[in-house]
């Protein structure tokens, strides 16, 4: 009876630590795609009106956005820095990813500095890189077909929209305010990020439930 008891112990806590994973992988993919729209709320709510800036960098210094903006990111390098992955690539990713969050939101792009704005889109763009990566890594190790060619489709997303804000870039600062390049990149590559984590759940396009007997 002892040896049974210890077994069902055993069963118990590995479920609590796959449920404590899931719950830890929804965290982060909801700050992904609720970022965008945290920012909007809370630029309305501190009296600046719903204003889409050239990037989601320059909420930074919109009040309560801005302080939103950087409780996100050090939000998200914690869950980041919290996160074990499949593998020891995935864990050491995360790690890195944490530290590129947390060096987004300590690096203002509106620093007198040009190494600490030079510093800050250097660190968001490697971050938003790394998001791809876990998309694409995501994708090769799902064998659930509608949940691979989801993870697939948010890899696909990320890239294209990165392209599409590095072109703003090239084409010139004119064209990227007239038209918000940068910001709806950044936006659509949030929320593309933030899905696939959530599908990582395996809440979402679940076949199965996996603690069904």
């Amino acid at each position: 009876m002892k040896l049974l008891t210890k077994f069902r112990q055993a069963d118990d806590q590995g479920r609590e630590q796959v449920i404590s994973y899931l719950k830890l992988r929804f965290g982060i993919g909801l700050i992904g795609v609720m970022f965008p729209f945290m920012l909007f709320i809370s630029n309305i709510i501190g009296g600046g009106g719903l204003i889409f800036e050239d990037s989601i960098s320059d909420y930074y210094d919109n009040n309560v956005a801005g302080d939103i903006f950087v409780g996100i990111l050090f939000a998200l390098g914690f869950f980041l820095s919290s996160y074990r992955g499949e593998s020891n690539q995935e864990s050491i990713l995360a790690t890195i990813a944490a530290f590129f969050a947390i060096a987004t939101a300590l690096l203002p792009t509106t620093s007198m500095l040009s190494w600490v704005s030079t510093s800050h889109w250097v660190s968001a763009s490697l971050l938003f890189f790394i998001f791809i990566y876990f998309a694409f890594m995501f994708y090769k190790k799902e064998s659930k077909v509608l949940r691979k060619r989801m993870y697939l489709v948010c890899a696909i997303v990320m890239f294209l929209s990165m392209v599409f804000v590095f072109l703003g870039w090239i084409i010139g600062d004119d064209y990227n305010i007239r038209y918000k390049t940068t910001f709806i990149g950044e936006a659509v590559a949030l929320i593309a990020f933030g899905v696939s984590w959530i599908i990582k759940t395996e809440v979402a396009l679940s076949d199965l439930n996996p603690f069904q007997k």
